[in-house]
């Protein structure tokens, strides 16, 4: 890092996480976090385990919601011939192993032998027993709780304390350790293969507990889901062995910290800290089972994290589809679906928001039905059905459930995910036709380290082809950028952002319903008199048949064909881009430039349409998306 940028984080990042990241960094260069964990990770609980997960069903029972559905049962066949959904992608091996010879747990970063390291923990987090306990639940057939006795000895025996990746976050080791406290209830009547696999496990689970607390300074550094999982792991852990000193401990620092990731991660209008509509989903899934976990042990939550939280499910329902129920690929997406006890498939946080919304004694707008599994699961009664136009309103939206618009403008308060300010998502009767790029993967060769977090990857604008805040390092952004809304009436949002403001320059956009068929985006560059710039517009859309036009293209959706049209007093410069590679048009791509990655580590073909213009400010341009229908073959 060069000393400009190191002088500006200094002055930038607030102080109290520079502080813990030093003493974190400090700790392990002497040597004594090292010490730490190594010490902590081989101890023994005291006296008895009581497991603090409550036990499934409630006034509902999970039939209801698991009926004799073929595909819980054939999921769970495909898990027990070895094969896992990563990430909720195409089956791929399981695999709880790591290569051999184990170094250290410092030892490991963000590679393992030229391979991301998330896909060694993604597998380690035993999310693959989820599907399990379903099936097991479903049909009492016994394999299913087998295979995950017979893989977690297999785990725990493969991955000595302290030594291998498994050992090397303690994120991972709280989100481990309590889906082994769910895992131990849903296979609670299950004969285990070996007599002694219950005692290991829970042996084991203690050992996850101790190994959050000697790292606590990285965490508490990032403040954010990191924080939150240890909290919640340790608030845990600390209730199933309550008879023990140590873990009486665990019990209230995790309460503490718990009330700390609530109080200090969620803005007024309930954004997570991390801009993620995936982070919000994993850290609302966290929150849920802290506030359960806390009020089973007699704690009591405060107004504003109740206040915090609710909104925290209506920010994330604002950036849901009505129709399908699938979220918006805002921010960045690590593919974590933390114990998705759900039919739904990927992206569907409405469990989630329905199961946290019942628990605060709201009613939600999401319809009964397989969004309530997880209530069941956790006990809880669903919440009650409030069918409004709540689910909508709630955000920077227009339209109607089968035809809808999002902008997305945020307050900089705290670090940016994406630089996506002003982005504009388009839906379509259930699909995102018009849509953010989402992340793809972080640890990966050059340009795909999250490579998808700049500007240019979103549907907005830049100027000189420069991201709308400084990018220092893979998460890292500095000369953080505010947004600002200007108007907004039921047919229109009009906003500005900052983020040019070191060359005086304004982006301002606005968001227009034109008819039930028709939006119009109005974007305006202003700066200092006489001044030029190269302003950069682009538009990335689902890969469907497209045909070049002389102001756009349309894109054949099969019922109709949207239509896509940029104008402009100015002279502009057209391109489109899929996959990398120049389609049409002239100018420059990079291999970034037209993808969309739906969930972590799988990418998929997407249609870019840029303009230029390259003269002096102000530029206007003006985009006109139109669905009509498709002329039907004689």
């Amino acid at each position: 890092m060069r000393l400009a940028t190191f002088l500006k984080t200094m002055t930038q990042l607030p102080a109290e996480e520079l502080f813990y990241l030093a003493n974190y960094r400090l700790g392990l260069r002497s040597g004594k976090i090292d010490q730490a964990v190594r010490q902590a990770v081989q101890g023994s609980p005291a006296g008895s385990f009581r497991n603090p997960w409550p036990e499934p069903g409630g006034k509902l029972h999970l039939g209801l919601f698991l009926g004799s559905d073929a595909q819980v049962l054939s999921h769970a066949e495909e898990i027990l011939s070895g094969m896992t959904r990563r990430y909720g992608g195409a089956p791929t091996a399981l695999r709880l192993e790591a290569p051999l010879p184990l170094r250290s747990w410092q030892a490991y970063g963000d590679t393992l032998e030229g391979e991301d390291i998330k896909d060694y923990w993604e597998d380690a987090r035993f999310g693959w027993a989820v599907p399990l306990a379903r099936a097991y639940r479903l049909s009492g057939d016994a394999r299913f709780a087998a295979f995950f006795w017979t893989r977690a000895r297999a785990f725990i025996e493969a991955n000595p304390l302290g030594m291998g990746p498994h050992w090397a976050s303690a994120q991972e080791a709280a989100l481990r350790l309590i889906t082994w406290l769910f895992c131990l209830r849903a296979f609670e009547p299950a004969e285990t293969p070996r007599p002694d696999d219950r005692e290991m496990l829970i042996e084991s689970i203690y050992r996850h507990a101790a190994r959050i607390p000697p790292t606590l300074a990285y965490s508490r550094a990032q403040n954010n889901n990191h924080l939150l999982s240890e909290a919640v792991g340790l608030l845990a852990a600390g209730l199933a062995f309550p008879e023990d000193e140590q873990a009486r401990g665990w019990k209230k620092l995790g309460w503490s910290l718990f009330n700390r990731c609530l109080n200090t991660q969620f803005s007024e209008d309930g954004e997570y800290i991390q801009h993620s509509s995936n982070y919000q989903r994993l850290a609302l899934m966290l929150s849920l089972l802290g506030c359960l976990l806390g009020a089973g042990a007699g704690y009591r939550l405060d107004p504003w994290p109740r206040r915090a939280l609710t909104s925290g499910c209506k920010w994330l329902l604002a950036r849901c589809d009505p129709v399908s129920g699938q979220m918006a690929l805002t921010g960045h997406h690590d593919g974590a679906d933390f114990l998705p006890l759900h039919g739904l498939g990927l992206n569907q946080p409405t469990p989630v928001i329905n199961a946290l919304l019942a628990w605060l004694g709201q009613p939600s707008p999401v319809p009964p039905g397989a969004a309530d599994e997880l209530c069941c699961w956790l006990a809880i009664d669903p919440p009650v059905y409030a069918p409004a136009g709540e689910w909508l309103e709630a955000g920077l939206n227009l339209g109607t459930a089968h035809s809808w618009a999002s902008l997305r403008v945020w307050r900089g308060n705290s670090r940016p995910a994406h630089a996506d300010m002003l982005q504009v998502d388009i839906w379509r009767k259930g699909v995102n036709v018009v849509s953010d790029s989402g992340t793809y993967r972080y640890n990966a060769p050059p340009p795909w380290e999250n490579g998808l977090a700049g500007t240019r990857s979103h549907n907005t604008v830049s100027v000189n082809n420069l991201d709308q805040a400084q990018r220092a390092g893979k998460f890292l952004w500095l000369d953080w950028l505010h947004g600002e809304i200007l108007e907004r009436t039921a047919r229109v949002i009009h906003a500005r952002h900052d983020g040019y403001r070191r060359w005086g320059i304004e982006h301002r956009r606005r968001l227009e319903l034109a008819d039930e068929n028709t939006w119009r985006v109005v974007d305006t560059l202003t700066g200092p008199a006489g001044k030029s710039a190269l302003v950069c517009l682009r538009w990335l859309l689902r890969d469907y048949p497209f045909q070049i036009e002389p102001y756009g293209l349309t894109l054949d959706l099969g019922s109709e064909l949207l239509s896509l049209e940029v104008k402009s007093e100015s002279s502009l410069r057209r391109r489109v881009t899929r996959a990398g590679q120049i389609i049409a048009g002239e100018g420059e791509a990079v291999e970034t430039d037209g993808w969309i990655s739906p969930t972590y580590g799988l990418r998929q073909a997407a249609v870019q349409y840029c303009v230029e213009a390259n003269e002096r400010l102000p530029v206007q341009l003006i985009t006109t998306i139109q669905f009509r229908p498709a002329k039907k073959a004689e």
